[in-house]
């Protein structure tokens, strides 16, 4: 008999998730608390913050070596694209369970823990031992079920046979009938699996592991389905959705780097200076390899802005300036308009 099940609770039927809110709140220990909801949008925000900040930063800056992200930041894209969608999966989650709470509970004939957004669900069957100790009261964890007036509390102790630990707060006055109430639950739930007693069993849990039942409704049993409930896996869904809103990384770094090579573009061509052509379109070794996302306006930039400009430049020192330019740039496709101003010069000198 199987110790313990992980549940999905989006994945019961309404009927089921009426029976769990009642049996949580009819529950003879509870120790809950509202379920939180802020931290999968705090976790959004930071995706999205890293987001902003990965296009953001040194976006179209000149040199065009700080502008461009190289190819480790696809990484960095990827896995905040992963964590965003994880984050938005959880937050969703979060949204649809706000009105389950979180903590634990012992129902009729089950510990049920609410932890993360799955429950574990254990049968009393399974209790082990019930231990009961005095609890001070500035020890004790606030609960909704016990009166904190009280002048002494008791602290109840539940050990299952798969090794888990439960522990509430009752009343010290209330322990001695919670511990046999418990104890006479177990030996009921017991009894009733030796005798395969259906009808106990889906009266006192919420989900009962028994076989499926052979045929009809009873007046207990939600839908026959629940015996063979397999639990779900939603870690394993969300991270493969995760995982596939990661391939938007490489296209969102190209997409990034397009935009930011756009602008230092532009921003060199509004300056058309030597300076900033260089700053655009820098000098590489003929043996280095090409980087993974080079400048798309690199060859009209070497072939045509980059010359013109250092043309401009040359003529603000009259011959000597042309005479220089033809010397250092003498296969520049703007040399034979530099030769020809040269020789316009040639009676002045």
């Amino acid at each position: 008999m199987q110790t313990h099940r992980d549940i999905d609770p989006l994945d019961l039927s309404d009927a089921e998730r009426a029976r769990v809110e009642r049996a949580l709140a009819d529950a003879r220990l509870a120790d809950l608390r509202p379920r939180a909801v802020i931290e999968p949008l705090v976790a959004v925000s930071a995706c999205l913050v890293a987001l902003v900040v990965l296009t953001l930063r040194r976006l179209g800056e000149l040199p065009i070596e700080r502008s461009l992200q190289g190819g480790l930041s696809i990484v960095l894209w990827s896995g905040a694209f992963f964590g965003l969608a994880l984050a938005i999966q959880a937050a969703w989650r979060a949204h649809r369970l706000r009105k389950l709470p979180q903590g634990k509970a012992v129902t009729r004939g089950e510990l049920v823990l609410l932890e993360g957004s799955m429950l574990r669900v254990i049968g009393l069957e399974h209790l082990e031992a019930v231990e009961v100790s005095t609890v001070p009261l500035q020890h004790a964890i606030p609960s909704p079920t016990v009166d904190f007036d009280a002048p002494e509390l008791a602290g109840v102790e539940l050990r299952f046979d798969d090794g888990t630990v439960a522990r509430f707060h009752v009343h010290a006055h209330q322990r001695g009938p919670v511990v046999a109430d418990l104890e006479a639950a177990s030996a009921a739930l017991e009894h009733a699996y030796a005798e395969n007693e259906r009808a106990t069993l889906e009266r006192m849990q919420l989900f009962p592991d028994l076989d499926p039942a052979p045929g009809g409704e009873g007046p207990f049993r939600v839908a026959p389905a629940r015996a063979s409930f397999n639990p779900p896996s939603p870690r394993r869904r969300h991270l493969a959705v995760a995982s596939a809103v990661a391939l938007l990384g490489p296209g969102a770094w190209w997409g990034r780097n397009a935009l930011s090579d756009e602008l230092a573009y532009r921003h060199a061509a509004r300056v058309d200076s030597v300076a900033t052509w260089l700053a655009y379109a820098p000098p590489r070794p003929h043996d280095a390899d090409e980087p993974l996302f080079a400048p798309r306006h690199r060859d009209e930039v070497l072939q045509v802005r980059l010359p013109r400009a250092r043309l401009r430049q040359a003529r603000r020192y009259g011959v000597e300036g042309l005479q220089s330019f033809i010397r250092l740039h003498g296969d520049s496709p703007v040399a034979e308009e530099a030769r020809r101003e040269l020789d316009a010069h040639a009676p002045s000198r």
